[in-house]
């Protein structure tokens, strides 16, 4: 029989499912791998082993949270800790401190209202939103000076006009004034004013101009108080009136209605997503984004105005997300992907010109999406699928093909939470319901799309057989500015109790570096100093059994005593150390013809 050579020295289409294993006819066949664990493949072709995580701090109280991107800029850049009624920051690679402890500051955010957070940013100042709380701003004012407040919208946004007999009554037309209503037709269903109206804009129109006012007492059905923001036009009965669509008591769905997802779009603070109208999107007025006005006081209405719309859809489902795209407005429903743009090309969205088009129907979750160049990546309804929408000229449309068609096994269990790293490797990082870290070395003009997953060091169970859990994972830029910086929240069974950890991946490893800052360990941390054979300060380690690089050459493991030091055999001036973990690759059955 003949003999043949067969060579695979490209390996960027990432780890396959076994579904794939057959297609020897796929072209990217001869670049994939049937395991790809705790390497990255690199956009040349190569593998090069995912670096270790460094540990920072644990998580307060251990509880669960969710991490947060926050950039202001390339070289000002934080990580934030969203937990149980509080936040926590990160910076520069470490936990920020006021005085000794870590600064934080409160939110009314329970445990449970973390995974539908919605957030978006303008500079200084994030702007969240979740559908049983109204929408807050996180105003950073210095290092150790944020602020978390509610956003004050100095008018609407308001439901239709009022569409039956029932009229309103002001008692004055400015201060704290009286409103009575003639009957409770037309009021929250027909049910009439009640305690969750406490706050409410209302606005009425008599003669030729609008006023405003906010509800600030509950009387009956019928009758509240109301301070006025702008005056009345006079105190006669009219049917002329709206209701402002944002209100309720916060958190509890039963009685909230406010938005659930945010984003800026053509200079407008765009909301979406209220319990009472899942499919209505807000926008603020251009460059104003605390006034969803939508007429000027005389009811004439300019392209500045704010715009209020619903999704035209057979189906009323919730929008889950909202996505600024050159083309337009991209909103995720859990049945289907809009765009939302004016009904002329090139023309800014107006209160005139709006034009909601359904682009595909494949439905999406509230994992919020990412962008990488010119691509939105979302997750399916059924939160197994990935899927790139992307604008094609030659259709003049969008598409949303299944990037995770060859590797479906990898997000079996659900995606939950996704980041972006995009240099040195450009990267979409995923963590799925089973907390397994997925990573897809992606660039869409090479045509590269390979994904790799990575266990952790570590263990999540006393029996040491289950790996550690990733739960949640966000990336800022480096203040190197050469690379992004991930981090990750992991859980794991430490000297017998469940701990979380705030971790951060270190540097890939590159030609010209040196052996002793090679780190490949999780969990760890680096001495560097005055040569020693005892190594102090390792407290999160307790009595693990650790892997140590010593001075660029590998050591005997090491169990951390119950003070946090390990005794090494020999002296060093620079040591890794941490968890252990194996890199594993193997290859795809070799296709090499008859031979």
């Amino acid at each position: 029989m003949p003999r043949t050579t067969w060579t695979q020295n490209n390996f960027n289409a990432g780890e396959w499912s076994p579904l794939t294993y057959g297609r020897s006819d796929v072209g990217k066949y001869t670049n994939a791998l049937a395991t790809c664990l705790n390497y990255v493949p690199t956009t040349q072709g190569g593998l090069t082993r995912r670096p270790g995580t460094k540990y920072v701090a644990n998580t307060k109280s251990n509880g669960v949270v969710r991490l947060v991107q926050f950039e202001f800029s390339i070289t000002q850049a934080y990580i934030l800790e969203f937990g149980n009624l509080y936040i926590r920051f990160y910076t520069l690679g470490g936990q920020l401190l006021s005085g000794a402890i870590p600064y934080e500051i409160a939110t009314p955010y329970t445990t449970a209202d973390l995974a539908d957070l919605s957030f978006t940013q303008s500079a200084d100042v994030l702007y969240i939103a979740h559908r049983n709380y109204g929408p807050r701003r996180l105003s950073r004012l210095g290092p150790t000076n944020w602020t978390l407040t509610q956003l004050p919208y100095a008018d609407g946004p308001y439901l239709s006009l009022n569409g039956t007999a029932t009229t309103l009554t002001a008692s004055a037309t400015t201060g704290t004034v009286t409103l009575t209503a003639s009957s409770v037709t037309g009021i929250n269903g027909g049910a009439g004013f009640s305690t969750n109206d406490i706050g409410r804009y209302v606005r009425i129109l008599i003669g030729a101009t609008w006023g405003v006012a906010q509800i600030s007492a509950f009387t009956s059905t019928t009758v509240v108080s109301a301070l006025v923001l702008l005056p009345i036009g006079g105190t006669t009965a009219t049917t002329v009136w709206r209701l402002g669509s944002w209100y309720g008591v916060e958190g509890s769905s039963a009685t909230a209605r406010y938005p659930g997802a945010v984003t800026f779009n053509q200079d407008r603070l765009t909301f979406a997503s209220t319990w009472a109208e899942p499919n209505r999107i807000d926008a603020s007025n251009s460059g104003d984004y605390i006034n969803f006005t939508p007429t000027r006081l005389d009811g004439t209405v300019v392209d500045s105005n704010a715009l209020a719309f619903s999704l035209n859809s057979s189906k009323v489902n919730a929008i889950n997300w909202l996505v600024s795209d050159e083309w337009g407005l991209l909103a995720g429903t859990a049945s289907s992907e809009w765009v939302v743009a004016a009904s002329t090309t090139q023309v800014a969205l107006t209160p005139t010109n709006v034009n909601a088009k359904q682009i595909t129907n494949y439905g999406g979750t509230n994992v919020p999406p990412v962008r990488i160049g010119k691509s939105t990546l979302f997750v399916q309804r059924t939160k197994r699928k990935l899927r790139e929408m992307t604008y094609q000229f030659t259709l003049g449309t969008f598409q949303a093909p299944d990037i995770s068609l060859v590797s479906e096994h990898l997000t079996k269990s659900g995606i939950k939470e996704m980041a972006v790293q995009l240099a040195p490797h450009a990267t979409v990082w995923l963590v799925t319901n089973e907390g397994v870290l997925v990573g897809i070395i992606y660039d869409k003009d090479q045509d590269v799309v390979g994904w790799h997953r990575h266990q952790l060091g570590g263990f999540s169970n006393v029996a040491q057989t289950q790996p550690p859990v990733v739960e949640s994972i966000a990336a800022i830029p480096n203040t190197s500015i050469d690379r992004d910086d991930l981090w990750m929240v992991v859980r794991r069974t430490i000297n017998g109790s469940t701990v979380r950890t705030v971790e951060l991946m270190q540097k890939f490893w590159e030609d010209g570096d040196t052996l002793p800052d090679a780190y490949f360990v999780d969990c760890g941390a680096t001495y560097s100093g005055a040569a020693t054979n005892t190594i102090t300060g390792l407290t999160w380690l307790v009595g693990q059994t650790v892997s140590v690089l010593a001075d660029g050459s590998v050591h005997p493991n090491c169990l951390v005593s119950a003070g946090g030091a390990i005794t090494l055999q020999r002296s060093v001036t620079k040591a890794q150390i941490g968890l252990g973990y194996n890199s594993t690759g193997k290859t795809m059955r070799i296709e090499a013809g008859g031979a």
